[in-house]
Parts: structure tokens; C-alpha cells; sequence
């Protein structure tokens, strides 16, 4: 069995993680550290039959990369969302509020206008939270999906 990191070592070293004060010196252990979110994936039974005609055309976001089974849509080099397609899955989410996607906008309210002239089905209508304001809809397979404007 591996031996356990050194608690007290990386204590002592944690606040410099990341910077040029801290380097591993031969066989010592570093913690892994996450450093941000990469992006979010859903997947689907065949995302050619409704999520991506929905995401892409419908909601209007940009794939910058596409295949036949697995679309990303994000600037290059920055998180970015992604759909694909997945054996495992089959039909629609039974569990919708499990996992959620956020998007955000400037103007809540005229997207979500714009949205439901399209036939999106909203969960919830905007409504204020702090500094945020929220509304959830569904997506083709039942995923909700929720619109941020951070006040």
C-alpha cells in the first residue's frame, strides 16, 4: 500500500501551491490541486436526434468543434459545454434537477422572451437570488437547463 502524503508537509506548503515559492524537490509528494472547471457534458442516446439541433439552432450557442457523436460549443481555450453521445444513455432524463447547466446573460428577461417564441418549455420563470437572477427550462430530453444574470 502506498504510503500516505505527509499532512503536516503539505500544510506547511499549501499556501504556496502554485507558486514559484513552491517546487517538489525529488521524491517528495505533492497534493493534486483542481485548478477550474474544464466544462460540462451531456450526454445523450444520439444528440443528432434533439439536443443538438436544439442547443445549436434553437438556444443559438456556436459548436466550435463537431462530430458526428460529440459537439463542443465555447470560445477555444475556455470552458465550454458539450453534448455527446453515450451507449449508456437511453431516453429521456428521469431525474432532471440532479445536474444543471447555467448560461449567462445580460438581459434575462429578453432571453427568455426570445425563448419561449421558440416553443422552450420554462420550469421557472426569472426570479431574484442575492446577487443573481434565475430561470430553468428543458431541453428536448428533459435536462433542465437554467439562465443566470448576475445583478
Amino acid at each position: 500500500m502506498p504510503a500516505a502524503p505527509d499532512v503536516e508537509q503539505a500544510a506547511r506548503h499549501s499556501s504556496n501551491i502554485g507558486t514559484d515559492r513552491y517546487r517538489a524537490r525529488p521524491n517528495e509528494r505533492r497534493l493534486p490541486v483542481i485548478k477550474g472547471l474544464s466544462g460540462s457534458t451531456t450526454w445523450s442516446e444520439d444528440i443528432q436526434k434533439n439536443l443538438l439541433p436544439f442547443y445549436r439552432d434553437t438556444i443559438g450557442l456556436k459548436p466550435n468543434f463537431e462530430s458526428p457523436e460529440f459537439v463542443v460549443f465555447g470560445e477555444a481555450n475556455a470552458p465550454g459545454f458539450a453534448l455527446g453521445t453515450h451507449s449508456e444513455v437511453k431516453g429521456k432524463n428521469n431525474d432532471p434537477a440532479r445536474h444543471m447547466v447555467g448560461f449567462t446573460t445580460d438581459d434575462i428577461n429578453a432571453e427568455v422572451a426570445r425563448l419561449k417564441s421558440k416553443g422552450v418549455e420554462f420550469v421557472d420563470d426569472p426570479e431574484t437570488f442575492d446577487q443573481v437572477i434565475v430561470a430553468t427550462f428543458k431541453d428536448p430530453e428533459g435536462n433542465y437547463v437554467q439562465l443566470l444574470q448576475f445583478t
